[in-house]
């Protein structure tokens, strides 16, 4: 939950010097494990500083956020963010010789090997950790990459899955670093319809199936993508 303002602190074109200017203001908002949020607006409205907030990425010297932000009713102060919220970024990073099963293998033995997944209503405990070829299965075929699973991740030299798979692949990567809270800023950004509605689609399919909750922002999606939420 978040109610909040922001403002920033520096130096503005045609403004002087070290005022100030509010980025946000009177933002009251609950956002409920298992479910996706879209956030709409035209550039420059602070979609992406409204992510930044949430995942504690302001730059303090220069911003500053009066407000309460709660994470299941602990004050996010009191968190390492880090671990509670995870970014999807618009670049796609990947090791271009490993399948996507391997990938996805590596990324969820990295992250401990132990993840507490909610299947049909059902927690899987610590000490009931999901197997490691069930756990990548299952978000595999949440993302769309069955088709795609044994297949390398490629680069400029080696040829690999498309670009809307490899979105879906770094979608998958951060469904296994335990953070609850998705952020994904404008990840469509330079795909065609077809790949944005099915990386959108999977986001809100492991939302449900996970427990996550993803805060997804859009520049000009189309009414297809609109009606996943």
């Amino acid at each position: 939950k978040e109610d909040f303002s922001y403002v920033s602190r520096g130096k503005f074109l045609y403004r002087q010097e070290h005022e100030t200017a509010a980025i946000l203001s009177q933002v009251n908002e609950t956002f409920v494990a298992g479910t996706s949020t879209l956030v709409l607006g035209p550039p420059s409205s602070g979609k992406s500083t409204l992510l930044k907030v949430i995942g504690g990425r302001c730059r303090k010297n220069e911003q500053e956020v009066l407000g309460s932000l709660t994470f299941s009713g602990t004050e996010g102060e009191k968190l390492n963010l880090n671990k509670v919220c995870s970014f999807i970024e618009q670049v796609d990073i990947h090791y271009p010789l490993l399948t996507v099963n391997q990938t996805l293998n590596f990324a969820f033995e990295a992250a401990g090997g132990k993840r507490t997944l909610s299947i049909n209503g059902k927690n899987n405990t610590e000490n009931e950790p999901k197997p490691v070829t069930g756990a990548v299965s299952e978000v595999v075929e949440a993302l769309g990459l069955t088709n795609a699973q044994n297949t390398i991740a490629g680069d400029e030299i080696f040829r690999g899955i498309s670009g809307g798979e490899k979105k879906r692949l770094t979608v998958g990567e951060m469904l296994f670093m335990r953070q609850p809270v998705m952020l994904c800023d404008e990840i469509t950004t330079g795909l065609d319809s077809t790949t944005a509605f099915r990386i959108v689609e999977g986001i809100c399919r492991s939302a449900k199936t996970m427990q996550t909750t993803p805060i997804v922002t859009l520049l000009q999606p189309s009414p297809d993508l609109i009606g996943l939420f």
